[in-house]
């Protein structure tokens, strides 16, 4: 699946964001795992991302939980 990435990005394609949590003054990876290391494979060191403030570490829980990837 990285591999197809790649190939996608390196035809042009769009990074889309990441989507992230955060709680208690960390960040949290929700959904984008494997965005992140399409572009450590391609040297992107920037990546867009999405910023899901979070109040409580069961609202953390249940977004954590919720994605795949």
């Amino acid at each position: 699946m990285v591999d197809r990435l790649v190939d996608f990005i390196r035809a042009g394609g769009e990074v889309y964001p990441v989507i992230l949590a955060e709680f208690g003054g960390r960040f949290y990876l929700v959904d984008g795992r494997l965005r992140i290391e399409t572009c450590r494979r391609l040297g992107i060191r920037v990546i867009p991302a999405m910023i899901i403030p979070v109040e409580s570490e069961e609202e953390l829980r249940r977004l954590i939980g919720g994605c795949k990837g």
